[in-house]
């Protein structure tokens, strides 16, 4: 199995390879673009805790919070989703 896997990876790493200058998108990048298309606030790289209150508030978004790491952050008037 082990010998199966590692192919696999190697075939992988040379499609890659040749992808070298190249902007690669990704289903999941395009679905992104398209949330935010749709003026949802959708971002890949979004980070949590110390900035994740904060750019919300930037983003005109009613925020709660009080800096503790083992809180929940409060936003309120948004819908959120989730993947599963």
């Amino acid at each position: 199995m082990f010998e199966a896997f590692e192919h696999a990876r190697r075939a992988r790493v040379r499609q890659q390879a040749q992808w070298a200058g190249q902007e690669v998108r990704t289903n999941l990048d395009l679905a992104f673009d398209d949330l935010n298309a749709a003026g949802i606030v959708a971002r890949q790289d979004f980070t949590c805790c110390g900035t994740y209150g904060p750019r919300l508030t930037a983003r005109g978004l009613d925020v709660e919070w009080n800096n503790d790491h083992g809180t929940r952050i409060l936003v309120r008037g948004a819908q959120w989703y989730s993947h599963l």
